[in-house]
């Protein structure tokens, strides 16, 4: 018998699978499990303990409750069963997959009638965002942050049939995430700004949208005037609290976000974004002219066109949101929360455009997905090489020290921050040269923390020691290696490592892009 299938057949099959076939409830939520974990597994493979985790994970504790996040100590509490918070990870992260994959699914199906695996891509970027990539790097954070999205999420889209439960229900979520994380009320803005520009809310009329963002707003005051009595009265660090920043200010502080965003497209990556933001643009169109025609009166439409205005700028404002008006600004990558929905919108309006050019077409939304799933994939690679890095300085510090007795006798040793701040191994810094966002997420520019060597018996660690003059230069030399020196002066010993150039520069890129990621050429004299 002649098989007269075309070769293309399986493959033909299979995408008919993923772009037409419903899924059921347990497939969802299995298919966001499996996708969430893959994306974390990097991370988790490394296992470093990120910056702060050092000492938290040391202490037991986290500082948090100053800083008006107790939620996040409870919710640790919680889970390690104590009353202290120890560092939990990786159990930590995937107890929060499983709550964050659960929050997806309900959202999936409350957007989509009947979700299908191409469906399920759109939302994706609430967990394939690389500068969440960040977050998922500290130990502690990544699992209340993440559950604190999940509650968010839920707040939006939970409706219980009780008229009191409709309101307390995702007020309480909303004042449980804020008090995890505050910065997490930027994603509650864009998720609200992406649910009123992506339902069909137009085809009720305008006074249906206009109540349902009465309902959101309710929401939000209420949940932040419960945070405000509560939660807010802890803080004894408020990093200078809310201001208003005057245009220039805000531009900034804007520019500051764009540029550091901008930097994860690249040439490379080009050919992927650049037909999908396309796409995007022609999918809002196509969506924002099927509900003005649906729209019988001029003066709805226009109200709708100002409504959708409104809600595009505020899901773009959201990406910085409040972070924007705090007085001690933090353009890390962790604060870019607010980016996650804005992608989900991104990937929403290339999929209505996709959807009317073939549904097969659809399944093209996996292709920027990957795309953030190997920048993950470097990221791990990343914190794994830095770690081992740390290891073996750690070693090296702790027998030169053991080997001296004025050292471990001293009264403190102090790191140079100076000389501390640096990338200290060579492979990320060829990485970064071909993404140049790893910069930004891997944002760890130090060879050691003091704390670091605390955790191995040196009991008298100081912090850092700024006053790099006098002291330093009548400080005798008793270590000198090609990685560090230590001085002595009196009572007090001084870490001091070496700027180190590299044999092996990144291949096709020149010289001198080693010493633009910050490795100088010069050792330390």
């Amino acid at each position: 018998m002649v098989n007269n299938r075309p070769p293309a057949a399986p493959l033909i099959r299979a995408i008919d699978i993923l772009t037409r076939q419903p899924l059921r409830s347990g497939h969802i939520y299995l298919f966001y499990l499996l996708a969430l974990t893959l994306y974390a597994l990097p991370l988790i493979q490394a296992n470093y303990p990120y910056i702060d985790d050092i000492w938290r994970r040391t202490s037991a504790a986290t500082g948090w409750a100053v800083e008006g996040r107790a939620g996040g100590n409870y919710l640790i509490n919680l889970l390690s069963v104590s009353a202290g918070t120890p560092d939990l990870f990786p159990v930590s992260l995937l107890v929060a997959i499983v709550v964050l994959a659960w929050a997806l699914m309900r959202l999936a199906q409350h957007w989509f009638a009947q979700p299908t695996a191409a469906h399920l891509l759109v939302l994706l970027p609430f967990w394939y965002n690389p500068y969440y990539l960040q977050v998922l790097a500290y130990h502690y954070e990544s699992f209340t942050i993440t559950v604190g999205i999940a509650f968010v999420i839920l707040a939006v889209i939970e409706r219980p049939q009780s008229r009191l439960l409709q309101w307390g229900v995702p007020v309480a979520l909303l004042t449980a995430a804020l008090s995890f994380y505050q910065l997490i009320v930027n994603v509650y803005i864009g998720l609200v700004c992406v649910e009123i520009l992506s339902r069909g809310y137009a085809q009720q009329g305008i006074s249906a949208s206009v109540r349902l963002i009465t309902r959101y707003i309710v929401i939000l005051l209420a949940a932040l005037v419960i945070y405000f009595f509560t939660f807010y009265q802890m803080i004894t660090l408020d990093r200078g609290g809310i201001v208003l920043p005057d245009a220039a200010l805000f531009i900034s502080r804007f520019s500051q976000i764009a540029a550091a965003i901008a930097l994860f497209f690249t040439w490379a990556n080009a050919p992927v974004f650049i037909p999908i933001a396309l796409l995007s643009v022609a999918g809002g169109i196509m969506h924002v002219r099927q509900n003005l025609l649906s729209i019988p009166r001029w003066a709805g439409r226009l109200g709708y066109l100002l409504l959708s205005l409104v809600a595009l700028l505020m899901a773009v404002f959201a990406v910085g949101g409040a972070n924007v008006l705090l007085a001690g600004f933090n353009p890390g990558a962790r604060t870019f929360l607010g980016l996650s929905p804005l992608l989900c919108l991104l990937l929403w309006g290339s999929w209505r455009a996709l959807t009317a050019l073939h549904p097969r077409s659809t399944v093209l939304l996996a292709l920027p997905l990957w795309v953030c799933l190997v920048f993950s994939v470097l990221a791990g690679q990343y914190f794994d090489d830095k770690k081992k890095s740390e290891s073996v300085m750690l070693t090296m510090l702790v027998t030169d020290i053991a080997q001296h007795p004025s050292l471990y006798r001293a009264q403190s040793i102090f790191v140079v921050p100076a000389d501390n701040q640096q990338r200290f191994i060579a492979t990320p810094l060829c990485v970064e040269a071909h993404y140049p966002a790893m910069r930004v997420i891997a944002s760890a520019n130090y060879v050691l923390l003091p704390e670091q060597l605390t955790q191995v018996g040196i009991t008298n660690m100081g912090r850092y020691w700024d006053k790099n003059g006098e002291v330093m230069a009548a400080g005798e030399t008793v270590v000198e290696n090609p990685f560090y020196r230590i001085r002595q002066s009196g009572e007090r010993a001084f870490i001091q490592f070496k700027r180190r150039a590299y044999a092996l520069p990144c291949f096709n890129y020149r010289a001198d892009t080693l010493t633009d990621n910050g490795v100088d050429s010069a050792d330390v004299r």
